[in-house]
């Protein structure tokens, strides 16, 4: 399935009686990591007009686009005389001006270099972003657990990543030693520290108190109910704990169950927390999806950050504001 604005099918055109297709490799991350690399293909598919070959992953069963593209088989996989893996966008199109190019896979990497970022590139292309937000959408949305939702006061998600399941474990202290969150133990030996690699992925608590004391004093002071999703084991002790340090009288303050493992919650809490007035999230794919697909009016997230000696710290938190509450 093509989808091309005007001015890149005046560029292109010639492409689409050829047999030129694009798809992603086999990838083992997280969810949100996989949808994000599925709309990084998408994006070069849609601007250079070439078939987006769809190759299934783990959970992926769950969502519209399981039916929506053909699946990469090994049969249609073979009908291609030459593959390619795309490392940077500018190859692709300099590859694609040749006029002698058929008969190509594109295979593209999920670190490849693209000239904008799919978020900035889907704000720009609204007919692109609605059908995004449709491929995400969940199958069958009657058979998820979904969360009534307050409608009488503004409603905000925090997405909290504390190092579980097959993430490494975190290094940075706490600006307060009384904090009773603790450090995720793990089993197995870490293949790297998680904020260490990813500091913006996995910020401080600091972060989402300020972050939640600074929605409130933008919304004027307004009730607010306030939901955690977390990986972390112990909900309840990051809401008491965030509770406590905000010490705002106009917020009610709620939290998701803990699963055995993410599998068990991941679709339920990505369409979930689509459904909030507000997002507080990290640097993650997962929340940038629930952002992506959802319809928040304010969405407050980690701007910078700076480590001294082993305590993380978030320098700016950004605000991106889509409508009025």
């Amino acid at each position: 399935m093509k989808y091309v604005s005007f001015f890149l099918l005046l560029t292109f055109t010639s492409l689409s009686a050829k047999n030129i297709g694009i798809t992603s490799k086999k990838w083992t991350g997280r969810l949100g990591d996989n949808i994000f690399y599925v709309n990084k293909c998408l994006m070069l598919s849609y601007k250079y007009n070439l078939d987006f070959y769809y190759r299934p992953f783990d959970l992926s069963d769950n969502f519209v686009i399981h039916t929506s593209y053909p699946v990469l088989t090994e049969e249609i996989e073979e009908k291609f005389k030459k593959k390619i893996v795309v490392q940077h966008e500018i190859h692709l199109a300099h590859m694609l001006k040749n006029p002698a190019i058929d008969d190509t896979l594109f295979i593209v990497n999920f670190d490849a270099q693209t000239s904008q970022h799919f978020t900035t590139f889907s704000k720009k292309n609204h007919d692109f972003k609605s059908h995004i937000k449709k491929l995400w959408s969940p199958v069958n949305v009657e058979k998820l657990q979904t969360l009534q939702i307050p409608k009488n006061i503004i409603s905000v998600a925090i997405h909290v990543r504390k190092g579980s399941f097959i993430d490494g474990p975190l290094e940075s202290k706490s600006d307060d030693p009384n904090n009773p969150i603790k450090t995720v133990k793990h089993r197995y030996q870490p293949r790297y520290i998680s904020d260490r690699r990813f500091p913006e992925k996995f910020p401080p608590d600091k972060f989402y108190i300020d972050a939640v004391q600074l929605l409130s004093e933008t919304l004027h002071h307004q009730p607010l109910y306030v939901y955690v999703f977390t990986d972390y084991a112990h909900p309840q002790i990051i809401v008491e704990y965030y509770k406590q340090r905000v010490n705002l009288p106009n917020i009610i303050w709620a939290e998701r169950e803990p699963t055995a493992h993410y599998k068990d919650s991941v679709i339920e809490d990505l369409y979930n927390m689509s459904q909030f007035d507000c997002i507080i999230r990290p640097d993650s794919y997962f929340s940038r999806t629930a952002e992506l697909v959802g319809n928040p009016k304010i969405v407050l997230y980690p701007l910078g950050h700076e480590w001294k000696e082993s305590t993380l710290s978030i320098k700016k938190i950004g605000i991106k504001k889509y409508g009025e509450l």
